[in-house]
Parts: C-alpha cells; structure tokens; sequence
C-alpha cells in the first residue's frame, strides 16, 4: 500500500535517516528539481548522495503536509538550511514533492514549484 512506504519515507525525511530511505527506494529511482534539465537524480545511489550532502550542509525538513492519489502522494515540508546547501533555496521554505509508489517502493520524486503544481501533477483536486 502507497500510505505505508510513503509513511516511511516521511518519517525517515524529517528524522534525516538516509539508511531508511535507501531501503523504500526502487534501484532506478529517479528525482527530479522542478527545473529537471539541469537537476535530476537516475537511481538510488545519486539520490542518496544528494540527499547526504543535503543533510551533511545542515538541510531540516518538517513535513506539514501529506496527501495521497492512489501511487502518488504530494508532501509538503518546511525546509530549513545554511545559505547554499540547496542552490536558490532560501534559508526557510516550504518546499512540495510528488512521491510516486509502485510494488512498496518510491521509484520517483518530483519537486514542484508549489502547492497547486505538486497538486495538479498528483490529480488531486
């Protein structure tokens, strides 16, 4: 069931476990920026990497939100960091992500400009 992994994987987000997370990804999980051409993640390993990083520079997410649609589930999260650990993120911001599911695993992450388009690419109304 979506609920359950997605669960997981918020609990893992805001606690920074990057073991956890490993575990709930599919081996060709795939992350994409909102401005994907120039910042994407093709499978598990640079997803992890990425999110190390994040976490090493002093990256925080608090989830306020979660919404699911069948396989998809959007999350928003206030996002707190060190000018520079994320590129173009401001020190606080509430950042949105699509969440896709598929047989227990997360086999995409797609960050959203904001709330209606993490919305709107979920289907939900």
């Amino acid at each position: 069931m979506p609920g359950d992994v997605t669960d997981q994987v918020i609990n893992a987000l805001v606690t920074n476990d990057i073991t956890t997370l490993g575990t709930l990804m599919d081996d060709e999980v795939t992350w994409h920026a909102v401005d994907a051409i120039h910042s994407a993640c093709h499978n598990r390993q640079e997803v992890l990497d990425l999110m190390q990083r994040q976490v090493a520079g002093g990256l925080r997410a608090d989830v306020v939100e979660s919404r699911a649609a069948g396989p998809l589930v959007v999350v928003g999260m206030d996002l707190t960091a060190p000018e520079g650990v994320v590129p173009d993120l401001p020190p606080e911001h509430r950042a949105y992500m699509v969440i896709t599911t598929r047989a227990g695993k997360v086999v995409h992450l797609q960050d959203c400009m904001d709330r209606s388009h993490a919305l709107g690419l979920a289907g939900i109304a």
